[in-house]
């Protein structure tokens, strides 16, 4: 019997309930909450919408509504969800080796936040097929953006785990990969105590690339079987590479120290309540060096742009010559007195300066926050400073340790005394820095590698349409229909052919007798006259055609 488009994808949903079981009560539960939770949704977005005007312009793509452009009347493309600015930077050197190795494929990528969009607008633009917002986790949104987009292979960066999107991608016929995976040791008793709802999410998942041998142990005690896992390396290092170093104005300065992605009070995704602001420790710090560096410019660059304006107060309360990153303009250029402090209140320039430093403080590492990249500044070959807080980037963290490639603080005093050590002792700021930069160099290649075990399952990938469930139902009653008919017609036919007298003559039946353009009618005109050269006399039927 052909398979339908309803009875297709009603064997594609029988096959991974058995393959994954424990799916169909999971998907149930989630779709439970999800409709009791939705009056709280809407609210949630309409109070975002009115904060962050921005949002309105492109607020159409988290329901799906993607733009017609984007349309697709082949299957094939890839998409790539990224959540925001730390991963979209990890999908640069991805994105870039899946296009050397499959150039005609369209290649999609979806963000989470405003900050994720700008930074993908300013270094993907050219690369990809379409950027958009992803869609709310709702199968009607989820299924719109499948059937615009056609993908036979969904990559999801990090632990973003979504159970419409993974079931309906797979219902669909797309390929499933989480790649640079991790579960971090703030979320893992969480992940733990729910394993039950999360594993068989994370099984349905083709391939999961982590981290970390811990990675792989939490994965693996989630459900995912072995056979899917594999250990690599952070993409980070590869995006190290992937970006051009800027230069900015440095007015004259004989020591440079950039405090990159510092933290406020409480800030989202710390581990517990606290009270450290990092910005004023690095604050009371410069203070406290500029009588033995005169010449010292503080490079201050807040994580989180609410907090620009807030620091830019602080510093002038301080009484500190300081000037905005954004106050210069291409007919006037930033003038500042040094000692003095450049507030960094951009999005995306931070990875792109580091060379011009002669130290780097990487924040949220003294503040419980779980600390920030480190590979980006070490790929310059700077050195760098670090807090007791990195189980963010735990696994790096230790290997840039063990290799001496780091220092690493316990408080604001040590901070002030490594901070001095570094500028006064150029040699071992210079060791530091070649030690951090030879460690990234040894791990690059990330990129080309998982590119070559995507790739099999892009080719891998059957894909289907797919249909809500009136849709399938109204499939369903044609097909029924087409196929009862057709049983009819064919019933019709064989009583016919049996109630007609045979035909005296033989019979030569050339070709398919319904599929036209395979070349019947010259081998016809051909044999009809090797027929008649031989002594017969050979009639031809057809059915009228000229």
């Amino acid at each position: 019997m052909a398979k339908t488009p309803a009875n297709t994808e009603a064997n594609a949903i029988l096959e991974i309930t058995n393959r994954v079981p424990g799916i169909t009560r999971t998907l149930l539960l989630y779709r439970l909450v999800q409709f009791a939770a939705f009056p709280f949704t809407v609210l949630y977005f309409i109070a975002r919408l009115v904060v962050q005007r921005e949002y309105w312009s492109h607020f159409a793509e988290r329901l799906g509504l993607l733009p017609r452009s984007f349309t697709r009347t082949n299957a094939g493309s890839i998409w790539l969800h990224a959540v925001s600015v730390g991963e979209v930077a990890s999908a640069i050197p991805l994105i870039e080796a899946l296009r050397r190795q499959q150039p005609l494929a369209a290649i999609y990528l979806s963000t989470a936040t405003i900050a994720g969009r700008k930074a993908a607008e300013r270094d993907l633009d050219s690369v990809l097929a379409g950027l958009f917002y992803s869609p709310l986790d709702y199968v009607s949104c989820v299924r719109r953006v499948l059937k615009a987009i056609r993908p036979a292979l969904l990559i999801v960066l990090e632990t973003e785990i979504w159970p419409n999107l993974y079931a309906q991608a797979t219902n669909m016929g797309a390929r499933l990969a989480i790649v640079n995976g991790r579960i971090s040791d703030r979320t893992w008793p969480r992940y733990g105590r729910w394993r039950w709802f999360f594993g068989p999410i994370l099984r349905l998942a083709d391939s999961v690339s982590v981290q970390s041998a811990t990675d792989y142990q939490r994965y693996t005690r989630l459900g995912v079987p072995a056979s899917k896992l594999h250990v690599e390396a952070n993409l980070k290092y590869d995006a190290s590479a992937a970006r051009s170093p800027i230069r900015i104005e440095t007015f004259g300065a004989d020591h440079v120290w950039i405090a990159a992605s510092t933290v406020g009070p409480n800030e989202r995704g710390s581990i517990k309540p606290h009270s450290i602001d990092e910005d004023d420790i690095v604050i009371r710090i410069f203070q406290a060096l500029v009588e033995e560096f005169p010449r010292l410019l503080l490079i201050l660059a807040p994580r989180q742009p609410a907090r620009f304006t807030v620091v830019a107060q602080k510093l002038e309360r301080s009484g500190i010559p300081f000037v905005r990153r954004t106050d210069g303009t291409p007919k006037r250029a930033l003038a500042l007195e040094l000692p003095g402090v450049l507030l960094l209140d951009t999005i995306g320039e931070l990875s792109r300066i580091f060379p011009i430093a002669d130290v780097v403080f990487v924040g949220g590492s003294i503040a419980p926050r779980g600390g920030h990249n480190i590979i980006e500044p070490a790929a310059a070959g700077v050195p760098i400073i670090i807090g007791p807080h990195m189980h963010n980037f735990g696994t790096v963290a230790a290997d840039f340790l063990a290799s001496d490639a780091v220092m690493q603080v316990e408080s604001e005093a040590d901070l002030l005394s490594a901070v001095r050590e570094l500028l006064v002792n150029r040699n071992r700021a210079r060791e530091l820095g070649e030690h951090a930069c030879k460690l990234v160099e040894c791990q690059r290649g990330v990129s080309d590698r998982l590119t070559s075990a995507l790739l099999p399952l892009y080719y891998a990938a059957s894909l289907r349409r797919a249909h809500g469930p009136f849709i399938r139902t109204i499939f369903a009653a044609l097909a029924f229909a087409w196929r009862t008919g057709g049983a009819i017609r064919r019933r019709r036919f064989e009583r016919y052919a049996e109630a007609r007298p045979a035909l005296a003559a033989p019979v030569v039946s050339i070709g398919g007798i319904t599929i036209g353009g395979s070349g019947k009618t010259p081998f016809t005109v051909y044999l009809a006259r090797r027929l008649n050269d031989r002594g017969f006399a050979p009639a031809v039927l057809t059915r009228g055609y000229r």
